[in-house]
């Protein structure tokens, strides 16, 4: 899910975004990275709360395209 989720922003291209929308991926690219440390933890359901949240947030800056 998390190496899904990172295609899908090194899709996106930063110089058409707004602002905001960086900002959104910015957020994004946190809880990735959160979730990822999480599944270095061995905590799979917080690495999986945390990589939802990263989609979400990349899923709304897609759509706003």
């Amino acid at each position: 899910m998390q190496q899904q989720i990172e295609q899908r922003i090194s899709r996106l291209n930063r110089e058409q975004l707004s602002p905001t929308e960086r900002e959104t991926l910015e957020g994004a690219r946190g809880f990735l990275q959160q979730s990822l440390r999480a599944l270095k933890e061995s905590d799979l359901q917080r690495a999986s709360n945390l990589a939802h949240k990263a989609g979400l947030l990349v899923e709304a800056v897609e759509q706003s395209q």
